[in-house]
């Protein structure tokens, strides 16, 4: 995966490769369903393994494409739902906490869970199973949460010297600042 400032908003759903061994059980099936064909006759016994493969094929896609996080310059969003869907923002200043877990399967598949946390919340806030390369992804929030802070301070300053200004030219507008006589 790879991540730039270009290309933000950025769209990151759950990769295959994070089902595997769903994907591994469907070839099983099909297997399952060929043999059973072959040595048995082809009849509707037969292709119910492989009708069963196609519906777990759906399911896994479908979960794949529900579950979307939106990586954006100042705020993540977690989408999740078909037909009902649930959004979860997190702005960069509130976040408090990335933490990112991975079992052996996961480190050499290179995908993992991140739970992103912030004030106030006893459980994370977010929470993104199977997200392919969960490293890569907290430190390019970390650099977009710098970047942002950066600008925010820029901002401030221009603002105090816009505010000093203001101040500094700031008089009566006729002589003995009388109005309207």
């Amino acid at each position: 995966m790879h991540l730039s400032l270009e290309h933000i908003p950025i769209r990151i759903k759950a990769p295959r490769r994070a089902f595997l061994f769903q994907y591994l059980g469907i070839l099983v099936l099909i297997a399952v369903t060929l043999w059973v064909g072959y040595r048995f006759g082809w009849n509707v016994l037969a292709a119910v393994p492989a009708i069963l493969g196609v519906i777990w094929l759906v399911i896994i896609e479908i979960a794949r494409f529900v579950n979307t996080l939106t990586v954006d310059r100042n705020k993540l969003v977690l989408s999740s739902g078909l037909l009902s869907v649930h959004t979860t923002t997190v702005y960069y200043d509130n976040i408090t906490d990335i933490k990112i877990s991975q079992n052996v399967w996961e480190r050499l598949l290179r995908y993992g869970k991140v739970f992103v946390n912030t004030p106030g919340h006893g459980e994370y806030e977010i929470f993104i199973a199977h997200m392919p390369s969960p490293h890569q992804l907290r430190d390019f929030m970390e650099r977009l949460e710098h970047a942002h802070a950066l600008s925010r301070g820029a901002q401030q300053h221009l603002m105090r010297q816009k505010g000093r200004g203001a101040a500094a030219g700031a008089g009566p507008t006729r002589a003995g600042g009388q109005h309207g006589r």
